[in-house]
């Protein structure tokens, strides 16, 4: 319970002392027993913070959690935000199943992804991801392969905590999504060089949160996903990842390092050309390195870089994100 230390002031003010600490209780009592004590100071002036530190739900024994790019989010909470990215993909001509005298083709990529979630109680969540993505050509020469492909769409679904001890959490999500994807592809002339095509996927997953100390805590994931791209045959999708966070003092970030695996298979040939699903046959090694700042329990603010290594393409992506909780 938060302490309240108090001057010797009228009783409207020690009505709205009391009226401050029970909001602050209403409040913790929301927060599934994640509450940081603190004062309520009130000064000479006799003016009341009511604003307590109270988690939002992402804090396991006493380390803040922050989610990585590349892993799935195992913390049932409320929030929002939108994640910025720019970078290079260097795709292998083999990607498009032809042969080029050309080593290489670079592309560039944007992004941007806007999410919200809902705890409906401590233990069970929804969360939605609305996504825009493209990429273009950097140079004539690739104009002859891949000239552009955009990508839009997003994905839902339900997270539900299976166990919760004072260092261990984990939880379990499904998710499905559905995206467009048009892509001008000169290489497949004297055909149609554009294609147009529904992306639908699910995607089931656990994910995991152990805390070793209050300044470290590691995330893990696994998940299958099922993408179906119409008139093409099922990617199959296995991705198994690991994180490291590392809350600083006295500077208020948290360090973040982590990566993830993921094998991918189809039969279908064209499923390749979806540049920016990933559909590669391939397997991917992805690693991550973001700094955040930690100064408020209700945000998020940072960035990182994300790199990535297939059979037949490299990805460099660097990324802002902002998240709020409330």
């Amino acid at each position: 319970m938060p302490r309240v230390r108090t001057n010797h002031c009228g009783s409207s003010h020690r009505v709205a002392i009391a009226a401050a600490v029970i909001a602050v209780w209403t409040r913790s009592a929301r927060a599934d027993d994640n509450v940081v004590d603190h004062e309520v100071d009130v000064g000479d002036g006799c003016d009341v913070d009511p604003r307590p530190l109270v988690d939002t739900g992402r804090t396991l024994g006493g380390h803040r959690y922050i989610p990585f790019s590349l892993l799935d989010w195992g913390f049932v909470v409320s929030a929002f935000g939108a994640t910025s990215g720019i970078g290079v993909i260097q795709l292998d001509p083999k990607f498009l199943g032809r042969s080029f005298r050309q080593p290489r083709f670079d592309l560039i990529g944007l992004e941007e992804t806007f999410s919200g979630s809902v705890a409906l109680t401590p233990w069970l969540g929804i969360h939605l991801h609305a996504l825009g993505a493209g990429v273009m050509a950097k140079a004539l020469r690739a104009d002859v392969a891949v000239a552009a492909q955009a990508l839009y769409g997003g994905e839902g679904g339900v997270l539900v905590r299976l166990i919760r001890t004072a260092n261990v959490q984990v939880t379990a999500s499904v998710d499905f999504g559905g995206e467009r994807s048009k892509a001008i592809t000169p290489v497949l002339l004297p055909g149609s060089p554009r294609e147009n095509r529904n992306i639908w996927s699910i995607r089931p997953a656990l994910a995991a949160a152990i805390t070793l100390s209050p300044a470290v805590g590691l995330q893990a994931s696994g998940s299958f996903d099922y993408v179906n791209p119409d008139g093409l045959d099922a990617v199959h999708r296995w991705t198994a990842g690991l994180g490291m966070s590392v809350m600083m003092t006295p500077v208020p970030v948290t360090v973040m390092l982590g990566g993830n695996y993921v094998h991918e298979d189809t039969s279908d040939s064209a499923a390749t050309r979806l540049v920016l699903v990933n559909s590669s046959d391939a397997n991917r090694g992805n690693g991550e390195v973001g700094v955040f700042y930690n100064g408020r329990t209700d945000l998020d603010l940072g960035g990182g870089v994300v790199m990535s290594i297939a059979d037949d393409d490299r990805r460099y992506f660097g990324y802002l994100r902002l998240d709020y909780y409330f």
